[in-house]
């Protein structure tokens, strides 16, 4: 590993045993001892990263993502977690099977959606089963902000947590595409299939998501969301209308005018430590909303709790800030593009559209650096106002034809020759080929 020669090593063995000839192995032993180690070091090296990161998840990760990305929030997997204490908990989930443990356990995990629901949740569990002093569980709950949802409500993910994206893409790519045996040029093969296959899925749903859908009631805002979300999205939306029905509202005069208390009507046993009454904030004229569960600010979606606040409120039509693009049915759309852009074309015979896109790239590329400071945001809008103004004042070159735009040379054929030579020789074609048939039919009559 510190790549010292053999003849190095040579050297200090003739140094401790006082001469050449009294060294007891040779070259070839000390090549062979340096082969051996390469070989133990290098054996069982996935477990031993696997391991590492195991051990050092917390200190090493977090240190090294806070340095290279800074800003960024560093959470750790759940999975990963727990199926690292899966042993012992394997033994807690037969020892306590009749109290059913397991389901209890993941529950207080998933289901709180706020920090104190959590403890609260947390606690209640460890002294059904009078597990205050087991040692996993400590562990489990010394690392609970680094893994349960509840903590990081405030941190925006677009429903999307994990690495449930690439996850899903190996499982699709190992069960339909390739297996163990794939040679390598196959597999390379196999990933273009499969990025077309998605990407005519794609195509599909976005073919699907621009037909009209009809609500299942007639509240203005549902409408409006009918036509920008996609199927899936809308969908799980109006799940949640129909969710919310089990909701009472109530005015909380305590917080404000536009302030109300959400209450679930059917409150269950099984859930003691749940959070069933939310603080909610809706302003109509102001369109500002916001509820204590925080899941609009987690996922960019609306929760049961705001919509019911919306019926109460009879809100006509949700603002357009509050409705993400990512979850629109035209979240990837390209620059605009009618049937008469082909035709403006240039002096140089350039085609506006391919100078558009041309330009943006290089706009872009100003708009995000210009947004990383402020000073940089108030340069770049400088720079676009002057030049804005200045490109104005030359006069375009750009036309609704070829025909004017485009200077014929001397030898050129213009457009209206070429379509008169065009049109003769479908005549005579068609004149050759009506003299063939009566010639054919006379012949038939001799």
């Amino acid at each position: 590993e510190a790549g010292v020669s053999t003849q190095s090593i040579k050297n200090v063995l003739q140094n401790m045993h006082g001469g050449a000839e009294l060294v007891p192995i040779t070259s070839r032993d000390i090549e062979n001892r340096k082969a051996t180690n390469v070989r133990e070091e290098h054996a069982d090296d996935i477990n031993k990263l696997i391991e590492f990161f195991k051990d050092y998840q917390d200190q090493a990760m977090g240190v090294a993502i806070a340095k290279e990305f800074p800003g960024v929030v560093h959470k750790i997997c759940r999975w990963h977690v727990v199926n690292k204490h899966m042993p012992h908990l394997t033994n807690l989930f037969g020892m306590y099977a009749k109290k059913n443990f397991k389901d209890k356990f993941y529950s207080v995990l998933n289901h709180p959606l706020t920090p104190v629901e959590f403890e609260a949740a947390w606690q209640e569990l460890l002294d059904e089963f009078d597990l205050q002093k087991d040692s996993t569980l400590d562990s489990l709950y010394c690392q609970r902000e680094l893994y349960v949802p509840a903590y990081f409500k405030d941190q925006y993910c677009g429903r999307m947590a994990s690495t449930q994206r690439s996850e899903s893409s190996n499982f699709v790519m190992k069960k339909c595409f390739v297996n163990k045996h794939t040679a390598l040029h196959r597999f390379a093969k196999k990933m273009l299939d499969f990025m077309h296959s998605r990407k005519m899925k794609e195509s599909e749903e976005s073919y699907h998501g621009t037909s009209k859908r009809l609500t299942r009631s007639k509240w203005p805002f549902e409408i409006q969301v009918s036509r920008i979300y996609t199927r899936n999205v809308f969908k799980d939306f109006e799940k949640k209308m129909i969710d919310c029905t089990a909701f009472d509202i109530e005015d909380n005069p305590i917080e404000g005018e536009t302030c109300y208390l959400v209450t679930h009507t059917n409150r269950s046993s099984k859930i003691s430590w749940g959070q069933h009454q939310f603080k909610v904030r809706a302003n109509k004229e102001n369109g500002e909303f916001h509820c204590e569960c925080k899941e609009w600010q987690h996922t960019g979606l609306f929760c049961v709790h705001l919509l019911r606040a919306f019926m109460r409120i009879q809100l006509n039509s949700i603002p357009q800030h509050y409705i993400l693009r990512r979850y629109a049915k035209y979240a990837q759309q390209e620059l605009g593009f009618d049937r008469n852009d082909k035709l403006l074309v240039g002096a140089d015979g350039v085609t506006q559209l391919y100078r558009i896109k041309d330009l943006t790239s290089l706009a872009m590329a100003a708009v995000r650096s210009g947004s990383m400071s402020r000073a940089a945001h108030i340069r770049t809008r400088e720079v676009l106002a002057k030049l804005d103004k200045d490109n104005k004042e030359i006069p375009p070159d750009i036309g609704p034809s070829t025909t004017n735009m485009h200077q014929e040379s001397p030898g050129e054929t213009s457009n209206s020759d070429r379509k008169a030579r065009r049109n003769g020789l479908i005549r005579g074609a068609y004149m050759l080929k009506t003299e063939q048939r009566d010639a054919s039919g006379l012949s038939q009559q001799h």
